[in-house]
């Protein structure tokens, strides 16, 4: 159970507005450098300085806010730095404006990710959780579907005080007031959506909730943290239950007035420990399982960057394809990756995350084989090959590792902690997407792809030799989830 849905629906929007916003900007990057003066260097710099800050924003942040909470005021910072970002990055009167504007766009991006993934992992239960994620990084593919359709729709060529916007700068006004509107609707939302850090609240409930008769709320000091005691009497009987909103779990305290007939308290289906208030900050933990699920997901993003930028090329440049097959190529991709997504989600009702990420590895390892078949067959073009291509771009490219693995970090680290370890494993697949766009430039001949693919090959069985080590620890234990 979701103890406040509008967190998840404004995840959704959050992460949509995240996929419309990647598309937007890609398309016409090289267009607006050009326009500055710039070269492909200069492209390849300003793209990559959103993941490089990115990298940094997300544990930044996560951190911040897990340490001295208000998740909701560093939320509202992030989206203030995303609209701050893309003010400067419609300023055409001189390149490092567009590339400050992506450089404070990716730590406004890291950050904002960082909170609310944190958010969503302490306010749901295990057991929906990973359909949560799935969900989420679904909205972001369909943002990313959406996004080409209507921003090549959207475009200026007016000059207002000398200010000239064109369809390089556009994009930026867009999503500029986009942002402005999310940021106002940020404002809006009611608090209670959030939960902060330190905040534990007392409820006294009934055996049986549908008898309340009458609920009393008053503060009660407390050296770390202040405490809300909600009473309700139902005919006279009293239970005495404290829940802690901020990590996820439901505390049971040793004083209860109950019906002598049945003296317990009826556990809530979260995380039950003994006592939180010992510690109100945890030390960051680091073992060898969270090592191998942001290792996973680092490569996962890194070969499904690999397939986006690579196809291009080899569509256009060895396979001769005219742009608009390459287009398509896309297009059928997207729509099997929301496909797939929806497939996913309906199948976490039935399936763990374990086996569920499982198969989408072995799905990338498919499409590595595609892509070392179409490096041995390099010499010989048919007809076929295109195909290939397609089944390549369509297994490899999806992100669908992602989801799962932070809904399994979620289980296996302490939940005060929660948005700092959702920043590492963003800051882990935008530091594939970085690695990978530098790497796969050097992948243009024959033999520098094969080599390419053994390499991938090593890296992905070293990877799930490491998942297969820790299968059966990638659960929540009983002392943290009950």
């Amino acid at each position: 159970m979701v103890r406040h849905k509008g967190i998840v629906k404004f995840a959704y929007v959050r992460q949509f507005l995240a996929g419309c916003e990647t598309y937007f900007i890609a398309p016409t990057a090289w267009y607006y450098v050009r326009s500055l003066g710039q070269n492909e260097l200069f492209l390849a710099l300003m793209l990559s300085s959103f993941n490089i800050s990115a990298v940094i924003g997300g544990p930044l942040f996560g951190r911040i806010v897990d340490w001295i909470g208000h998740p909701r005021l560093v939320f509202l910072f992030a989206c203030w730095l995303k609209v701050i970002s893309y003010i400067l990055y419609s300023i055409n009167i001189s390149a490092f404006f567009p590339l400050v504007g992506r450089l404070v766009s990716g730590l406004g991006s890291g950050g904002s990710v960082a909170v609310i993934l944190g958010q969503v992992a302490i306010q749901t239960d295990v057991e929906e959780r990973g359909t949560i994620f799935v969900l989420i990084e679904a909205a972001y593919c369909v943002g990313a579907t959406v996004g080409p359709g209507v921003g090549s729709f959207i475009a200026f060529d007016v000059t207002i005080w000398g200010w000239h916007i064109n369809q390089g700068n556009s994009p930026g006004i867009i999503l500029a007031i986009v942002w402005s509107v999310f940021f106002i609707v940020t404002i809006l939302l009611p608090k209670d959506i959030w939960i902060e850090k330190g905040t534990v609240e007392k409820q006294i409930v009934s055996e049986d909730e549908g008898r309340t008769t009458d609920d009393r709320t008053f503060t009660e000091n407390d050296p770390k943290g202040d405490r809300r005691l909600t009473e309700i009497h139902p005919k006279g009987d009293r239970i005495l239950a404290e829940y802690d909103l901020n990590v996820d779990r439901h505390l049971t305290k040793d004083v209860a007035i109950a019906d002598p007939e049945d003296d317990r308290i009826k556990p809530s289906g979260h995380r039950t420990v003994v006592d939180l208030d010992d510690e109100s900050k945890t030390k960051i933990e680091w073992n060898s399982r969270i090592f191998c699920l942001l290792y996973l997901t680092f490569a996962s993003e890194f070969f499904s960057s690999t397939a986006t930028f690579y196809v291009p090329v080899l569509a256009l440049n060895h396979f001769h394809l005219e742009l608009i097959y390459v287009k398509l190529l896309f297009l059928n991709c997207t729509l099997f990756t929301v496909l797939v997504f929806i497939l996913f989600s309906l199948a976490s009702d039935y399936f763990d995350e374990r086996k569920l990420f499982l198969v989408a590895l072995l799905m990338q390892i498919a499409a590595i084989s595609v892509l070392t078949w179409i490096g041995f067959s390099w010499d010989h073009i048919t007809s076929a090959q295109n195909y290939m291509l397609l089944l390549y771009i369509c297994l490899g490219m999806p992100y669908f590792a992602f989801p799962f693995g932070n809904s399994i970090l979620s289980k296996i680290t302490d939940a005060r902690n929660a948005s700092f370890y959702q920043g590492v494993s963003y800051a882990s697949m935008q530091s594939g997407i970085l690695i990978s766009r530098v790497v796969v430039s050097f992948v243009n001949t024959k033999e520098s792809l094969i080599i390419y693919c053994f390499v991938l090959m090593f890296l992905w069985l070293l990877g799930l030799i490491w998942f297969a080590v820790h299968y059966k620890q990638f659960v929540a234990s009983e002392e943290k989830h009950q």
